[in-house]
């Protein structure tokens, strides 16, 4: 294992360094790196943007070259590769407003290092988190969760409430479900990255809107895992497993609708009231609909978790 984590982290750094001095952007009819990026003082906003982010990026990956059992460290290289994937998805929009560049060209480094983020984070997580093994078992639930959530997603099991995509549907459910049955590492790969990933193809709004309207924004129903053991697992249910049920998967929602809020305010620049609304105008009554049938369901999963004890 430990030569496992070397390996990964020494590849991390590397490729964070590499892309400093690999081409990054191409702008007025060259290729112009982040050094070169300095001299101009025209885009000098971008380059902020994206020197922050590569800053991010290699902060998170040295912090994992510490010893883990500093409790800080692994949280720390989390949000740092976290706070890094989200800028970089940022850049390509931010860039399109300051210079007149090619876009592909453009977008091609940013998604990249965009997704290196992502799955770093990913891969740090498990360093945080507790029973982060997957067995046959968990493999096969986080298959069927993950294909009913799918088949929730059909026009049959959806109420079209705005034009660009905002429906009334039941798709959180099974994902939530996942998380409050085999906690947040587990239930963040079912919804965050295989659901999200797939969707994210199948809707067709472009990969640049993965990190924020798909991996974060599914990923945050995972959240529901981390208080699993206040809300199933005992040998009776009372009032207050219920008003902790709803206050996370309240947290969990409120998380995913600030993703996809942000997300409307970088990649299809929305003001912050806009975005908001138009998230609220599907995911309020989401909400509403998705949190009946977990408080119907709450019982049977609560046996059910008993049984597998």
């Amino acid at each position: 294992m430990k030569v496992q984590n070397y390996v990964v982290n020494t590849l991390l750094t590397l490729m964070v360094i590499a892309g400093i001095f690999a081409p990054y952007l191409y702008i007025d009819g060259s290729y112009q790196n982040v050094i070169q990026i300095t001299q101009n003082f025209e885009i000098n906003g971008l380059f902020a943007l994206i020197f922050v982010a590569f800053g991010l990026f290699f902060i998170g990956s040295v912090l994992l070259f510490f010893p883990h059992e500093k409790k800080w460290i692994a949280p720390a290289s989390f949000l740092f590769l976290i706070s890094a994937s989200v800028l970089f998805s940022c850049s390509k929009t931010f860039c399109e407003e300051s210079i007149s560049c090619n876009s592909f060209k453009l977008a091609v480094s940013p998604i990249l290092m965009a997704l290196t983020s992502l799955g770093a984070s990913i891969y740090t997580s498990r360093l945080i988190f507790d029973n982060t093994k997957l067995n046959i078992r968990d493999i096969a639930e986080i298959a069927i969760f993950v294909s009913f959530a799918f088949v929730l997603d059909l026009p049959l099991f959806k109420v079209k409430i705005v034009a660009n995509g905002g429906s009334i549907s039941l798709i959180m459910l099974p994902l939530i479900l996942l998380s409050l049955r085999k906690g947040f590492f587990k239930g963040f790969i079912g919804a965050g990255i295989v659901f999200g990933l797939v969707s994210c193809f199948l809707d067709g709004y472009g990969l640049v809107t993965y990190p924020l309207d798909y991996l974060l924004g599914f990923g945050s129903l995972a959240v529901v895992g981390l208080f699993r053991k206040f809300i199933i697992g005992k040998e009776k249910l009372t009032w207050f497993n219920y008003v902790v049920l709803f206050l996370v998967t309240l947290l969990a929602m409120s998380l995913r609708t600030m993703a996809s809020t942000l997300s409307g305010i970088f990649i299809y620049q929305l003001d912050f009231v806009s975005s908001l609304v138009y998230q609220l105008t599907y995911m309020g009554p989401s909400f509403g609909v998705v949190m009946a049938i977990l408080i119907i369901l709450l019982y049977p999963l609560n046996k059910l978790s008993l049984k597998n004890k």
